[in-house]
């Protein structure tokens, strides 16, 4: 994952390898890990210059750290990849088990791999220290949980292997009797169809689900007759032999699964048919290259920024805009949903803020059922738990220059509660459900692909080609 995140951004001169500690372990993976927490921090509503201020102070860097021109040529280049769509280097991002839509969870994913790794040698006092500078982890719980990760999460589950393997030569025998039976094949085949991602590139969750299904099939197919599964009739002693290296191999299964990240469970976790349905709707609609309107709204309404959707209130008045400014300090109204009482009906998300209100600021976001990329947008806001509104002043001369930073007062960033987020999924789930009966089909061609909008150029801001600019002239400046 590490490879593929970094490729693109080798050569921008942050990134090289001298200016990292040598004592924090891997190097690609350090640099990976600084990549995502930079687009992490970007993506929860932290303005370029706050984010390019942290990276200043991250101690992952050997003194001096990188110049703030530096800094802010790489906060724009991952901006301008994740804008672009090309984040991940990789076209099917979700064969490697990366879900586009949420860029936050392969952040927590790498940092945790990180910590569990950087435990190994160092005491935990010490490790919730690095968390903190050299990642920017504030959140007590956060800061509990990933300085006491298991350092060696697979040794119970490969313990239990072995103890199978030699457990005796006749036990193990007929244990691989069991365990390789057709039947056991036919699961795990099943339990590969349910995964998003490929087996291969993900080598160890596979091991371990393969692992799992097979030795619950063993457990399974030790009560049946033997005319039915076709397996030998043992002697109690070697049939009670199997029966317990089968649970331990089981039960040390389970227990490698529950420590391993949050990030890894969700993508270990067999779908069900509606999981299915929508992931293959988002990776089409990640895939799809979609107009970053983010920068470009002219009125409120719902907009989009690189794989995410993103909510846009544009003022117009200066009442107005003070009265923005106070919602955005106090930060306190909450985002409401409206659900339409007719199938042609939008559903409606607010913020309730009567501060808006009182000076006719529209603040609700109107998504159509019959809108494929309104649909996929709220799924979207669903499967992540969360959403940013941008608060954005209508400039006079916004049409010549729409990235004035003058235009942008603030963010606000909203998470959802389950049951909003489940009340959310339901309603796109039946939307997109009756457009597409036969399925969402293939990124590059098939039924959603033809739904969402097509563009004839790459309306990006910055540039994909702008970074070339600030690494050459950070490059001078080194």
């Amino acid at each position: 994952m590490s490879i593929v995140i970094l490729e693109g951004l080798d050569g921008h001169p942050v990134l090289e390898s001298e200016r990292f500690r040598s004592d924090l372990g891997d190097l690609d993976l350090l640099r990976a890990a600084l990549v995502t927490r930079v687009l992490q921090r970007l993506v929860s509503g932290e303005s370029d210059a706050d984010v390019s201020a942290w990276l200043g102070s991250c101690e992952v860097f050997v003194a001096p750290a990188p110049d703030g021109e530096l800094r802010d040529s790489l906060v724009r280049l991952i901006q301008s990849r994740f804008e672009s769509q090309t984040v991940w280097g990789h076209p099917r991002p979700w064969e490697l088990g990366i879900h586009a839509w949420n860029p936050e969870g392969v952040a927590d994913c790498l940092l945790q791999y990180w910590a569990s790794q950087r435990g190994t040698i160092i005491d935990r006092e010490r490790l919730r220290h690095e968390l903190m500078g050299c990642w920017g982890v504030r959140d007590e719980t956060t800061l509990q949980a990933w300085s006491g990760l298991s350092t060696r999460p697979f040794d119970s589950f490969l313990g239990g292997r072995i103890r199978l393997i030699t457990s005796g030569k006749a036990t193990a025998d007929h244990g691989q009797k069991y365990l390789t039976h057709p039947v056991a094949d036919l699961e795990v085949a099943r339990w590969e169809e349910s995964l998003g991602w490929v087996g291969a590139e993900i080598g160890h969750l596979h091991s371990l689900g393969e692992a799992m299904e097979r030795a619950q099939f063993a457990l399974a197919a030790q009560g049946e007759a033997s005319e039915l599964t076709g397996l030998p009739v043992l002697e109690y002693s070697v049939w009670a032999s199997l029966r317990d290296a089968f649970i331990r191999m089981r039960d040390a299964s389970f227990e490698a699964v529950n420590l391993l990240s949050d990030y890894e469970r969700t993508l270990f976790m067999a779908r069900d048919m509606d999981q299915v349905f929508e992931d293959d709707c988002l990776n089409v609609y990640t895939a799809h290259f979609s107009r970053n309107t983010r920068f470009a709204q002219d009125e409120t309404g719902p907009s989009s920024w690189g794989t995410l959707p993103w909510l846009s209130v544009v003022l117009e008045e200066q009442d107005q805009v003070e009265a923005a400014r106070r919602a955005l300090e106090w930060g306190t109204h909450p985002l409401v949903v409206k659900l339409p009482e007719t199938d042609e009906a939008p559903l409606i998300l607010s913020i309730d803020a009567p501060v808006l209100a009182s000076v006719r600021a529209t603040a609700s976001f109107w998504f159509y059922p019959r809108h494929a990329q309104e649909l996929c947008q709220i799924l979207a806001m669903a499967r992540r738990g969360r959403v940013c509104a941008e608060f954005i002043v209508r400039l006079a001369d916004d049409a010549v220059d729409a990235a004035n930073p003058d235009r942008f007062l603030g963010i606000r960033h909203f998470e959802l509660d389950t049951e909003m987020a489940e009340t959310l999924r339901g309603w796109a789930l039946s939307g997109l459900r009756t457009l597409l009966p036969e399925g969402p089909g293939q990124p590059d061609s098939g039924p959603l692909s033809g739904l969402l909008p097509h563009l004839t150029g790459r309306d990006l801001w910055p540039s994909p080609d702008l970074w070339r600019s600030y690494a050459s002239d950070a490059s001078g400046a080194r």
